[in-house]
């Protein structure tokens, strides 16, 4: 994977919201050189317009739980250089997705996390995405933020 951990994060400067970042690549599954930023959610009526978060006040920032999608993260973890891959049907890569330096978290999630308590942390976020399907990959997920995580949270806002 490539070095991620060097990016700006990045917020759609017309919502506010965090932006992942992905690295298309071409069908000999070499990168591009393109950067696309993408929201997190589908749930959107427009194009993200990418602007760095540092650019942005805190309290403008439309914030979510990274772990559970609530929306009144009030904690920030560090944890770079967590990415994800995806696959076509021959098994070579087809992009790959970069998930920020900065994980928010809610009061709940925050203290999960503080207290070691990944299944219930993982309960949590695969009750909150509403499909058990996505059990592993979120498992996946958590094991590579706990393996990450830099120094101790920082207040939001």
């Amino acid at each position: 994977m490539s070095d991620l951990s060097k990016q700006a994060s990045m917020v759609c400067g017309t919502c506010s919201q965090p932006l992942n970042r992905f690295l298309p690549m071409d069908a000999d599954g070499a990168f591009t050189g393109e950067v696309e930023y993408r929201h997190r959610s589908d749930e959107t009526d427009h194009e993200p317009v990418p602007q760095p978060a540092a650019e942005h006040f805190a309290a403008d920032l439309d914030l979510a739980c990274d772990f559970c999608n609530a929306t009144d993260p009030v904690w920030s973890y560090r944890a770079p250089g967590i990415g994800s891959l995806a696959f076509d049907g021959d098994d070579q890569v087809v992009h790959e997705d970069d998930f920020g330096d900065d994980w928010a978290a809610c009061r709940t999630c925050a203290h999960l996390i503080e207290r070691g308590m990944r299944r219930r942390l993982l309960d949590r976020a695969v009750a909150a995405f509403g499909d058990p399907a996505l059990r592993p990959g979120l498992q996946a997920l958590h094991a590579a933020f706990f393996l990450q995580k830099r120094g101790k949270r920082r207040r939001l806002g």
